[in-house]
This record gives structure tokens, C-alpha cells and sequence, in this order.
């Protein structure tokens, strides 16, 4: 099975360099979940369960948590390294300079 990059599709050789992108999302409960009282605890899982009951397990999962992994070649690597939140160049935090907007 030949290896490709998950973002431009070049076919990854031995000789090449490839990259493994991993990335990790999920939840900030520290700062969504309000304090709960002791005493109203079965109450709010209650609450929340009845919320929840409609939906698939799935998406409440993907909500909670994802992990994706990505393999790259060397350009789409620096590509991604440059710029990991593709975000608009030609302000704070831009790109290097060597990378054009075309490259981001």
C-alpha cells in the first residue's frame, strides 16, 4: 500500500520525509460546568441525561472528544507547522516570510 499526504495527495516514498500530525480536541468542562451542590447532583444528571437521551452517541462523543491523525510531506508539513490555525496573514503572527500566502 502506497502512502499519500493527507493534504496534497503526493504519493510519500521511503526516501521522503514523513510527517505525523496528530491533533486532540476536547472539552474545557473546568470552565463550562458550573459548581453543582452536593444535594442537587442527581438532580442536574438527571437533568442532563434527559437532555441527551435524543441524541446519537456519536455526536455527544465528538462533541466531548476527537483525535484525528494526519500523515504530510515535508512541504504540506511546513505548511501546517507555519500556520496551524489557517489563519489570515498580514497581521500579528504571521506566516515566515519565506512561506507565501499561497503556501499557508
Amino acid at each position: 500500500m502506497k502512502l499519500r499526504c493527507d493534504r496534497c495527495g503526493i504519493e510519500l516514498g521511503a526516501e521522503d520525509g514523513i510527517y505525523r500530525v496528530e491533533i486532540r480536541v476536547y472539552a474545557d468542562l473546568t470552565r463550562s460546568m458550573p459548581f453543582v451542590p452536593p444535594d442537587r447532583n442527581e438532580v442536574e444528571i438527571d437533568e442532563l441525561l434527559q437532555k441527551l437521551k435524543d441524541l446519537e452517541a456519536s455526536l455527544i462523543e465528538e462533541d466531548v472528544h476527537q483525535e484525528m491523525s494526519f500523515l504530510l510531506c515535508r512541504r504540506c508539513k511546513e505548511r501546517f507547522a507555519a500556520n496551524p490555525l489557517n489563519l489570515p496573514l498580514g497581521g500579528a503572527g504571521d506566516a515566515p516570510s519565506s512561506l507565501s500566502e499561497d503556501d499557508v
